[in-house]
């Protein structure tokens, strides 16, 4: 009942993500698509501006500019590369770029990455797992974690399962039931069991409805292929809310 948002129609099979998915990158710092009013005169006008302009880059003093700014106008225009300062760019920084353009991973000094990068990372690009420092990808938030196991389930040896909370094991089973026999079952509430027996009724034997206190018509009704409220875990692996 759940469906699995594919990476790599998202990236366009490899190639650079969409305008859409580059503009909400630097949603943290500026609304990206508005015009500009005035001659641009901070780094993130300049970084926008150059978006649309990239004839005007020679006008551009790059003063001020920073990771974030950088990696916008890379994400953008990657042919900037020669211009750019990439000391200023930090992990979350080079996970962005990373993710959008495919490119650059011979300039990115890896040890920058946290473990959260790490597993934000993997999900869109697994063939980068060969930098990963898998320490740190273990003390990553279990919910990052959890997404990250929902899309690739190949690297589901590097951790240990039973050790998610209710949220993160029920997530997960909803996109890879297979990992049944790993979780400890017994931290689900009702609400999440509800939740999972939507997306996976075949569990139905594993649950002891005694102990989590599941109504009679709640059972029925997850069971019967309708939704509980509110579903916990149907908003999906969504590909950018991460970023």
């Amino acid at each position: 009942m759940y469906e699995m948002v594919d990476a790599e129609e998202f990236l366009g099979g490899g190639k650079p993500a969409p305008e859409k998915s580059k503009r909400r990158w630097c949603k943290r710092a500026c609304v990206i698509g508005q015009k500009q009013k005035r001659e641009p005169s901070t780094p993130i006008e300049w970084a926008e501006y150059l978006r649309d302009h990239p004839e005007s880059v020679d006008k551009c003093s790059f003063e001020g500019w920073g990771g974030m700014e950088w990696g916008m106008l890379l994400a953008w225009h990657p042919s900037f590369a020669t211009k750019c300062c990439f000391e200023r760019l930090v992990g979350t920084d080079w996970r962005h770029l990373l993710i959008i353009t495919g490119k650059f991973e011979d300039r990115c000094p890896w040890d920058l990455l946290d473990g959260d990068d790490w597993v934000v990372l993997l999900q869109y690009r697994p063939e980068l797992a060969k930098y990963c420092d898998w320490q740190k990808a273990k003390l990553a938030d279990s919910m990052l974690v959890a997404r990250l196991l929902a899309r690739r389930p190949e690297f589901a040896a590097n951790y240990d399962l039973s050790l998610f909370d209710g949220w993160c094991t029920g997530f997960l089973l909803c996109y890879q039931p297979k990992f049944i026999d790993q979780c400890d079952l017994s931290k689900l509430n009702c609400q999440q069991w509800l939740s999972l027996l939507w997306a996976q009724p075949q569990f139905a034997d594993r649950c002891d409805r005694t102990k989590v206190a599941i109504s009679e018509m709640a059972w029925t009704d997850a069971l019967g292929g309708k939704p509980p409220v509110p579903d916990l875990f149907s908003m999906g692996i969504d590909t950018y809310s991460l970023l």
